[in-house]
């Protein structure tokens, strides 16, 4: 799973597809909320991909983007 824009990239590879550049690659324990509201709170939204793979806190922690930091996840 991974934040992908343009400002900071490291590379991730999807199963099927080509590698993407990404900001931010995370793992169950990230604390998804806290990564983007001290890292990338000037984006203008949060595109989740494999969003199956998310932890039920980390699913809380996109809502959370979306209220409290005014930042649309899709």
């Amino acid at each position: 799973m991974a934040l992908i824009s343009k400002n900071q990239p490291s590379a991730s590879r999807p199963r099927i597809g080509p590698e993407r550049e990404t900001d931010l690659c995370f793992d169950p324990k990230t604390n998804l909320f806290q990564e983007v509201k001290k890292h990338f709170s000037h984006v203008a939204c949060v595109l989740v991909d494999e969003a199956q793979f998310l932890t039920p806190a980390q699913a809380d922690d996109l809502m959370r983007i979306t209220y409290e930091l005014n930042i649309p996840v899709m």
